[in-house]
This record gives structure tokens, sequence and C-alpha cells, in this order.
């Protein structure tokens, strides 16, 4: 009897958390006002959604109206941004954007390859 106490307490208990944990979506909508890189791909200014894909380590990019869609590797995750609102940073080379962060309210940022040489940053807000 005492062996089963533990397992049933962490089946009640532990895995509605992880269950949870697991399907908790991050989404973010922004308005971008200027093309941008992500890995090799250009994209145009536009309404995109950046929403985590089905495998780890991958954020999906899309623009509806232009009829995109493509995925982004994640290098690493970064902590949480302040605040309750949402952004998309880019590095700025010369005239030249790149995808280099995602924020989202409540869940660890998401951190890109970014610009490959020195650079400044542009943070556009978004909605989660």
């Amino acid at each position: 009897m005492r062996i089963r106490v533990p397992v049933v307490a962490f089946l009640l208990f532990a895995l509605p958390v992880l269950a949870i944990a697991q399907v908790s979506p991050t989404k973010v909508v922004a308005n971008i006002s200027f093309d941008f890189h992500v890995g090799k791909d250009l994209l145009p200014a536009g309404s995109y959604s950046f929403s985590l894909g089905d495998k780890p380590g991958v954020i999906v990019i899309a623009n509806a109206a232009a009829g995109k869609t493509i995925m982004a590797t994640v290098l690493t995750r970064i902590s949480q941004w302040p605040g309750n609102e949402a952004s998309v940073v880019f590095d700025k080379m010369g005239d030249q954007y790149y995808l280099s962060e995602l924020h989202a309210p409540g869940v660890d940022g998401f951190h890109f390859s970014g610009a490959p040489g020195p650079h400044s940053h542009t943070s556009v807000g978004g909605k989660k």
C-alpha cells in the first residue's frame, strides 16, 4: 500500500502541472514596418505571427497576406522580458534588419542568430 501512495500522488498532482506546461502556447503578432532577415530568408514588411513550432527549438513565422511561412531555429532561451508587453527585437546593421529575439509576457524569450557583425537594436511591440 505504501508504494502506491507516492505513485498516486504523483499522478494526481505532477502530471496535470506538466501537461499545462506543455500546452501553454506562445504566439506573438507584430506589425513589422521594414524588410528583415531570418537566417538566409529576407521577409517583406508586414503583419507577422510568431508561434511555437511542432519541434522543440523552432518558431514558426507567418505572414498570411504574403502567403509566406518559414521556420526559425532558436539558438537559446533567454530570461523573461519585464512587463506585460510582447516584443520582437531586431539587430540593425547598416540599413538591414535581422530577427534577434522574441519575447512574450510570462515565458522565457527566444534568441536567434541575428546580424553577422556590429549592430544596434530595434524593438517592435507585439500582441500575445
